[in-house]
């Protein structure tokens, strides 16, 4: 499904404005970005839940509609997901990874608004540094790649095909491969 700017952008304005089958229809547009993220890291993690992986995937697209400004970002709602929602799955493998074994008894000494308001703290705490994570990232990006580079990789992480990206941007395939070759190039010497 190709994905629209202005599609997103009115169902991220709808969901902020209360309508929760507004982030339904995100989500479905989102789905294949969503299980392509949860795929690179389920294959690489034992142990891994592609179900519990799916659920972090739409909390994070979640997060990221609430949290994405156009006016503080020159990137397409897309991209803004991706990262965000690849970070969440790594931050959530890693920090499951690292949480200490405790037995059910241990948990059940402890008293409900404590561990509530530690996962609360924690979640909002990884909430912060994915943010700005993000954003250091982005604006990173937009420093070193040109902005007709930044736009061909915006609509490729949006899974964008070369030739459909030509088409819309007016250019043709070799032009959009080459910018994402250029671009490859220069991200991976930042």
């Amino acid at each position: 499904m190709k994905i629209h700017e202005k599609d997103t952008d009115f169902l991220l304005s709808s969901l902020r404005g209360g309508d929760d089958d507004a982030f339904k229809e995100l989500d479905a547009m989102f789905e294949p970005l969503q299980k392509a993220c949860v795929q690179k890291i389920a294959g690489s993690v034992q142990d891994a839940s592609e179900e519990e992986m799916m659920q972090e995937a739409r909390y994070a697209l979640y997060r990221a509609a609430l949290s994405f400004s156009r006016e503080q970002s020159k990137v397409t709602f897309g991209l803004y997901a991706k990262i965000c929602i690849h970070r969440a799955l790594i931050s959530r493998f890693l920090r499951k990874k690292s949480m200490p074994v405790c037995s059910l008894e241990q948990l059940s000494q402890e008293s409900d608004f404590e561990v509530k308001e530690g996962l609360f703290e924690a979640d909002a705490l990884s909430a912060l540094i994915e943010a700005e994570s993000v954003e250091a990232l982005l604006m990173h990006m937009q420093k070193v790649l040109s902005p007709f580079e930044m736009q061909v990789c915006s609509m490729k992480a949006e899974g964008e095909a070369a030739k459909d990206i030509a088409a819309a941007l007016g250019c043709t395939k070799k032009s959009v491969e080459n910018a994402l070759a250029r671009a490859s190039l220069k991200l991976r010497k930042a």
